[in-house]
């Protein structure tokens, strides 16, 4: 079947497919199973295979020519004998209490980053203004600190986009972008259009 081929080959490491379900057009639902192996308790550190029961989540994974997907995996919680407690069997490419994979934080940070409407990218990833601001954020700081020569260009131009106003009261969120104008790229996006936080910019002349 060409639908679990590409599924398979698409899938995070360690995930088996179980069966794909489509919701509509543009939407869906992979289940997998979290291949077992030797895990460690994140506590002591004590290698365990022995299960304790299994849970299920569901995550978001990054949208695949235009349709959202949902990964739906089945994983053990497994027994530490030395803490007499049972812990969750970790998810490569997912972190721990995280309802998204850490591609699809990757895929929604390059949509802001090459969109001008931040509509279209919360409709194509299904997600909030909040959701998304968050997300976009930690992965531009994780880009940020990943590259060690980082250096602030010549010339920046900083940009305020409004996010979450409310119905009533009139109160709404600012970001301030701080973009790179040699390369046209984004360098920083900060909380707020004023006071430290978005004042707290270097300019190297």
């Amino acid at each position: 079947m060409p639908e679990s081929t590409l599924a398979n080959f698409l899938l995070l490491p360690e995930l088996r497919l179980n069966k794909v379900k489509r919701e509509g057009v543009a939407h869906c639902v992979l289940y997998c199973i979290k291949e077992p192996r030797v895990e460690y308790c994140p506590r002591c550190a004590t290698p365990s295979v022995s299960t304790y029961d299994h849970r299920s989540i569901r995550v978001k994974d990054a949208p695949i020519h235009g349709s959202s997907v949902v990964l739906v995996i089945r994983k053990r919680r497994l027994w530490c004998k030395p803490c007499a407690k049972p812990f969750t069997e970790p998810v490569p490419g997912i972190k721990k209490n995280f309802s998204h994979t850490e591609r699809y934080g990757r895929e929604l940070r390059f949509a802001c980053d090459k969109y001008s409407d931040l509509k279209a990218v919360k409709k194509q990833f299904r997600c909030s203004n909040g959701f998304l601001y968050n997300t976009y954020y930690r992965h531009v700081e994780l880009r940020t600190k990943s590259r060690a020569h980082n250096l602030w260009p010549s010339q920046i131009g900083i940009d305020e986009h409004a996010f979450g106003r409310q119905k009533y009261g009139g109160f709404t969120q600012f970001a301030s972008l701080i973009v790179n104008h040699n390369n046209k790229k984004v360098i920083d996006v900060v909380e707020g259009k004023k006071g430290p936080q978005a004042s707290n910019v270097r300019v190297i002349s």
